[in-house]
């Protein structure tokens, strides 16, 4: 059978307008609370759940409240969605836009995954502001985190192919297939692609002057994943030229062997590989040709999986334009900042707490640090323990601002990840 929800807009709006995946432009936007523009992609089915009406606007739905007080912390999706998604937009192979470059001002024209440009994101946090403190309401308000700092883009490696996991059969358990029997599998599957395919392309790239774009695997040592990359020379033509005058290949195959590998690369240690490439990596693609229907091994992974350095420098100067205009924003406003960025960046290596506990984002050390991890298992979110910590940085954030004596909260008492060993 089929039911219907029917959500009757709050008689009052809460306290808490935080909605998930919001960006800036967002906030202002009238009918983003309203259901029937769910399935259109026009409105949030979060906020339709606390939408004061199907008109409201999450910024006008705030200022009902009359606050003399607020936090806010926005500006983190008007670029996250773009690096997530691997600079990619939702075919996982067109690029995402980012409209610093192009220079489209007209939010209602972005894509889900684009970059807002810097001047609108300004200006709707001049607004936002500006409105919040109308009335005289002080307030925090914090800077955008750099993405290199959360898991989702520090967890997978862009060196994961070794004899092991090239040799591994996922047909017999680990009593079926001995640690040798692995191991000269994938020293076995190595020289395979070697001979049919990386040599193929390395001689490729190397005429046209790129004698590492792609290099040879080996035996000894972990090897990159391929991947598409949308910025690098398009060397369809001369793969295909290759295949068809040394090789023999009939025309429609070398085209055909061009277009899949002409953007083709190894990642590099510049590389990110987003956390959901661990499942797809090593896997059949089935829209692939066979015989290089290998993810990541010998047909490249999509645009979508990894962020790479020039993706990566777009988000950067993205973040650094928001955050430049919240901090002058604020500070012509007499705002107190608490700088997420820096302490997010922080738990990189370590973000050391007024108990001299020390917080990491690395959930992959072992159980003997998970009491430490902040953050939870989608690789972007804190945990509870996690926000408990945010909670505290914007806590002396008020106290040194307005010279005030909140409390801080015990962090130990929130709960954190808890990893189940395998058996």
């Amino acid at each position: 059978g089929t039911s219907t929800i029917t959500l009757t807009p709050q008689a009052t709006a809460y306290n808490n307008m935080g909605v998930p995946g919001a960006k800036s432009f967002h906030l202002g936007a009238p009918g983003y609370g309203n259901i029937a523009g769910v399935a259109l992609g026009q409105s949030n089915p979060y906020f339709v759940r606390h939408a004061t009406s199907p008109t409201a606007t999450v910024l006008g739905d705030a200022m009902s409240k009359n606050p003399t007080f607020f936090t806010n912390w926005i500006g983190a999706n008007d670029v996250l969605s773009y690096a997530t998604n691997g600079g990619a937009q939702s075919d996982g192979v067109t690029p995402a836009a980012d409209h610093n470059t192009t220079g489209n001002l007209d939010p209602s024209t972005y894509g889900g995954n684009d970059i807002t440009n810097a001047s609108v994101f300004g200006s709707v946090y001049s607004t936002i502001i500006n409105t919040l403190t109308i009335n005289g309401a002080k307030g925090v308000v914090a800077t955008v985190p750099s993405v290199t700092s959360i898991p989702y883009f520090t967890t997978v490696p862009y060196n994961p192919l070794t004899v092991m996991s090239l040799g591994n059969d996922s047909t017999k358990s680990r009593s079926e297939q001995s640690v040798v029997e692995q191991a000269d599998a994938g020293a076995a599957l190595i020289n395979q692609l070697n001979a049919e395919l990386y040599a193929l392309l390395d001689g490729v790239f190397t005429a046209y002057g790129e004698p590492n774009r792609v290099n040879p695997l080996v035996v000894n040592a972990a090897n990159p994943i391929l991947i598409t990359d949308i910025d690098a020379a398009d060397r369809s033509a001369q793969i295909s030229g290759y295949l068809q005058t040394v090789l023999s290949y009939p025309a429609a195959t070398a085209n055909a062997f061009g277009a899949v590998f002409g953007k083709a690369r190894q990642a590099t240690r510049n590389d990110l590989v987003v956390l959901p490439a661990s499942s797809v990596i090593g896997t059949v693609n089935s829209s692939a040709p066979a015989g290089i229907n290998i993810n990541g091994v010998s047909y490249p992974m999509a645009n979508r999986w990894v962020l790479t350095s020039n993706e990566q420098l777009k988000v950067a100067t993205a973040t650094a334009a928001y955050n430049s205009s919240i901090r002058s924003i604020a500070a012509a406003n007499g705002l107190a900042v608490a700088d997420m960025n820096a302490i997010m960046n922080q738990l990189v290596n370590g973000l050391q707490i007024e108990t001299g506990q020390i917080y990491t984002a690395n959930y992959f050390s072992g159980v003997a640090t998970e009491n430490k991890v902040l953050f939870s298992l989608d690789g972007v979110h804190p945990n509870a323990r996690g926000y408990a910590v945010i909670a505290n940085e914007i806590i002396k954030v008020i106290n040194e601002h307005y010279n005030a004596n909140l409390p801080l909260h015990y962090v130990n008492n929130f709960p954190g990840i808890n990893i189940v060993g395998s058996n």
